[in-house]
């Protein structure tokens, strides 16, 4: 597994560890010290670095085949947003995006 990695604005620090014999990603909050699992699936995924702007995590994973005992066989590079980073989505916002207009005046 790769050294830990500081996030670009360097609050967190992402990191790989073993669960259940495969390798899950974590992310250490720096300022609150909480641990989060990014991954929890059951194989392994391993390998991540953060994007330039800490927006995403990319990792290689083979997300059909758990990788102990045989390993992980052919792996793929995955993209995972990090929600931390987006707004909550407020359901006002979903209803005005599907509000009906009124059509009485056409």
């Amino acid at each position: 597994a790769p050294s830990p990695s500081f996030s670009p604005d360097g609050n967190y620090i992402l990191y790989n560890a073993y669960r259940n014999f495969e390798l899950d990603i974590f992310t250490y909050h720096i300022p609150t010290k909480k641990i989060t699992n990014l991954t929890k699936t059951g194989v392994s995924e391993s390998n991540p670095v953060w994007s330039k702007d800490g927006k995403y995590i990319y990792f290689d994973a083979n997300l059909t085949q758990p990788g102990y005992p045989r390993g992980p066989g052919n792996t793929s590079i995955y993209r995972m947003a990090l929600d931390k980073y987006e707004a909550p989505f407020k359901s006002e916002k979903f209803n005005s995006l599907f509000k009906e207009e009124d059509k009485k005046g056409k």
